[in-house]
């Protein structure tokens, strides 16, 4: 696979992941529910060649949802250069 191919390919994986989540930065918040601070649960998915970071975020007092959305989308295909 060329390298502009994978680029592209990494494109389309992208657009199709952010249809359906925003991408977030994974930082501390003040709970909407309790005013508490609460950190990103990260978890990592790998479906087909694409390795996929979501971070959730939950009440620590009420243990009740608050937001999700995508930290990085990554293609395992093409190496990586150690340098």
């Amino acid at each position: 696979m060329s390298t502009e191919h994978a680029f592209l390919n990494l494109r389309k994986i992208r657009k199709r992941v952010n249809n359906c989540m925003d991408f977030i930065r994974p930082v501390i918040i003040a709970s909407p529910i309790s005013g508490e601070p609460v950190r990103p649960i990260l978890k990592t998915y790998i479906r087909g060649n694409t390795e996929v970071v979501e971070a959730e975020y939950i009440d620590p007092c009420s243990g009740t949802f608050i937001r999700k959305g995508i930290v990085s989308v990554k293609d395992l295909s093409k190496p990586v250069d150690p340098t």
